[in-house]
Order: structure tokens, then C-alpha cells, then sequence
């Protein structure tokens, strides 16, 4: 939980001059104490696994531009929504994550013609009660696949297929552009607190995912 960190007045100090920049732009207290923890976490667990200290750790783009630990070959992806955020990593190559506050007016936002034509079918067969926790299960695992493969939202949304139902193996069903391979990918579902939803993205030679909260001390 990003909001039991202590003052990011400490944390501040741990980002670099972008990120020091894009902190400053913050009209909201709270959301740009959230943004310093969040990276400053960042950058210790990661620099702690590249084996360099905080301020040793530089960052390159990979080919579809995201950020990648220089000379590492760690690649990483995070995600922050309200009080979470999410760090994802591996040696195995590219990976995504996203989590999201399950929000009924973050949903409204998000128009359905995203999704796939199954999905948008297996949401409606939903119970009314249930939908909303469905809807956001399908939307993270979309933002952790498209962010793995490194198209972001130019990715048509409509071609490929996730199980929305709560406890999958493997959530991606089916994906008809033909750059890409189902079969090369893992979408998890990730156990978070109520009122979350998440998802990790992988290639198919990851055999495990392993998930663990840090201190609340850096």
C-alpha cells in the first residue's frame, strides 16, 4: 500500500531529474506523494536485483520504447492505481502488468468497443452484481498483454480474447492479429486486495509467477 510509506520528503531524493520533474506537475498532494513512492520504491527493489546502487541505476528503451534497466537485461513494468501499485520483473523477457481500483466511473470511461465481441458476450451473461469486478478482470489483463507486447492502445483491442472469470490459469484465449502468437504468452491474474483488480503478462517460458509485498520501509 503506497499510503503506509513515510514522508516522500525522504523518497524525493531517490528519483531521478525527469521523474523529480513530472513530481513537481503534481496539483494533488496525494497523487504526487503516491507518484514519489511508488518510483522511488521502484528504483530500490530493482537496483537491489541489478546490483547497483540507486543512484547507479540507468535506464535505456528497448525497441518499442519501454524503459529497460542498462546492461541488466531485468525488464520491468509498473502500474499504480489508488492506494496499489504493482512491479513486475524477470530475466525471461518482456513482461506487463496493470492494476486498477474497481471503480464504476473509471468504467464509464473506458468505452466497451475496447473489448472483443466474446468478451462484451461473457460480460453481459455476468450477473448484475458481479459485472463490474468482471469488467475491470478483463481490463487489466488487456493493459498487461498489450503492454508486454509494447503496442500500448494503438493495438486494435477487438482482436484478441480474455476469460474474465476470476480464477484462470492462463486468461488470454485468442489473438487474430497476426504479428503476434497466443501461444508465446501467459496472462495471470494476480491476487490483490478488494476492491483491485490485476493481471501480469509474460512469455510462455515463465513456468512461475511469484508474488510478494515489500516493507514499508525503504
Amino acid at each position: 500500500m503506497i499510503d503506509q510509506y513515510g514522508d516522500e520528503s525522504a523518497l524525493v531524493g531517490l528519483l531521478d531529474t525527469r521523474e523529480q520533474a513530472r513530481a513537481a506537475r503534481f496539483v494533488n498532494p496525494r497523487d504526487r506523494r503516491r507518484y514519489i513512492v511508488s518510483h522511488a520504491v521502484v528504483r530500490t527493489v530493482l537496483a537491489r536485483y541489478a546490483g547497483v546502487s540507486t543512484r547507479e541505476l540507468r535506464f535505456e528503451l528497448g525497441p518499442s520504447g519501454k524503459p529497460r534497466i542498462d546492461g541488466a537485461g531485468l525488464e520491468f513494468n509498473l502500474s499504480h492505481s489508488g492506494e496499489r501499485a504493482l512491479l513486475a520483473m524477470t530475466h525471461a523477457g518482456p513482461i506487463g502488468v496493470d492494476v486498477e481500483a474497481i471503480n464504476p466511473e473509471i468504467a464509464d470511461t473506458i468505452p466497451h468497443r475496447f473489448l472483443s465481441a466474446a468478451e462484451r458476450e461473457a460480460l453481459m451473461n455476468t450477473a448484475g452484481d458481479g459485472r463490474l469486478a468482471a469488467f475491470f478482470r478483463c481490463w487489466t489483463r488487456k493493459e498487461s498483454f498489450i503492454k508486454a507486447i509494447g503496442e500500448g492502445l494503438a493495438f486494435p483491442l477487438g482482436e484478441f480474447d480474455v476469460a474474465i472469470e476470476e480464477h484462470v490459469e492462463n486468461a488470454l484465449l485468442r489473438c487474430q492479429v497476426e504479428s503476434v502468437r497466443a501461444g508465446d504468452w501467459r496472462v495471470v491474474p494476480l491476487a490483490i486486495d478488494d476492491g483491485y483488480a490485476a493481471a501480469v503478462t509474460v512469455t510462455s517460458t515463465v513456468v512461475r509467477v511469484c508474488q510478494w509485498d515489500t516493507p514499508h520501509e525503504l
